[in-house]
């Protein structure tokens, strides 16, 4: 069964999201293999592969106290932040995957999920019908990851980017070469 626009638009919501966050680097449909997952839900796929609905990697501040009055910038780290995107009951579910990510977000629409009924390092993100953004019900809680995790994510990106990429080029290169044949025709 294909993906339901409902589906794509809330991808593209998660990915608008994500770069509000501070991600430079996204992607959507990333593979990763459960060998490089941390953890999963009891009801998360049984196969040995699955793919994150949209991944994002970015920077963040370290604050440090530098007075009693406030803090002040001591550096900055790369953090990975994933959505996954739920649109039925259903699919909710049927489970999702925690992967490796220093946040991890649920993207549903308004009111389809409780936020007492994701897992407590979850963030839940609404989507209200008409609506082009989403808005924050729950705040994730930053997750430690492994560095060779960050590694990992950038390539699959970057994979994935290459492979969009090439298949635009092939279009492109199928189009012009239909439109040339039209030309050879006509003349």
């Amino acid at each position: 069964m294909g993906e339901s626009d409902l589906h794509k638009y809330l991808k593209l919501l998660g990915i608008k999201y994500l770069d509000s966050q501070g991600c430079t680097l996204i992607g959507d449909e990333i593979f990763i293999s459960k060998s490089a997952s941390d953890t999963y839900l009891e009801t998360g796929p049984s196969d040995s592969r699955f793919y994150i609905d949209v991944v994002g990697l970015g920077k963040r501040n370290i604050m440090e106290l530098a007075s009693p009055w406030g803090y002040k910038k001591s550096g900055e780290e790369e953090v990975l932040r994933g959505i996954e995107v739920k649109v039925s009951r259903n699919d909710f579910n049927n489970g999702f995957v925690q992967s490796g990510l220093h946040y991890h977000y649920l993207l549903v629409p308004e009111l389809l999920v409780k936020k007492s009924e994701v897992p407590k390092h979850f963030g839940l993100l609404y989507w209200k019908e008409g609506a082009n953004y989403v808005d924050v019900a729950k705040k994730p809680v930053r997750q430690e990851l492994n560095h060779d995790m960050i590694n990992h994510y950038r390539d699959r990106i970057y994979r994935r980017y290459h492979s969009q990429i090439m298949k635009l080029v092939s279009d492109q290169v199928e189009l012009l070469r239909s439109s040339f044949e039209k030309q050879i025709k006509r003349t």
